[in-house]
């Protein structure tokens, strides 16, 4: 996993595109703030268990 934290329509255009296919080329999974809004990542060791939640793809507004 690859998080990186970048604002919505960011002036710098972050991340650049060829740090996220060099990313891609080692096997590791892109997320983007400015996409997926607020990430929470919720592990549990003694379960096993992790969750990810992406506050855009949970938490959608009621008009989308």
């Amino acid at each position: 996993w690859s998080v990186v934290s970048a604002g919505y329509r960011n002036r710098y255009r972050h991340p650049h595109a060829n740090v996220v296919s060099r990313y891609h080329q080692v096997g590791s999974k892109v997320l983007n703030t400015a996409q997926t809004g607020a990430l929470r990542f919720t592990l549990r060791p003694k379960a096993k268990q992790w969750q990810l939640e992406q506050w855009r793809r949970d938490y959608r507004r009621y008009w989308h």
